[in-house]
């Protein structure tokens, strides 16, 4: 999903309307992109805080948002390994 990209093509009224949470909450898996950045003016960050806030997520949060959108990626395993350790270290000292 792109937050922004929703709101710019009127797929949703308001960010305060966005399904995201209910699509989470339904189990949905759900991963954060920035569709067309200079299009819509944003950036795949910017995109993970309008998430998070949406979500009312901690940096445990954002981190495990992360790993799913790693999961669902099309990596070799090997890969998606790699990327999730990194994650994880990231996380684990975020909080030092």
């Amino acid at each position: 999903m792109c937050p922004s990209s929703n709101l710019a093509t009127r797929a949703v009224a308001t960010l305060a309307e966005h399904p995201l949470p209910v699509f989470r909450d339904a189990g949905v898996t759900v991963t954060i992109n920035s569709d067309d950045p200079p299009m819509f003016g944003t950036t795949l960050n910017r995109e993970y805080e309008l998430s998070a806030e949406l979500l009312e997520l901690d940096e445990a949060g954002l981190a495990e948002l992360s790993r799913t959108a790693v999961r669902a990626s099309y990596a070799e395993d090997a890969v998606k390994s790699q990327i999730i350790a990194e994650i994880d270290a990231y996380a684990d000292g975020a909080g030092s």
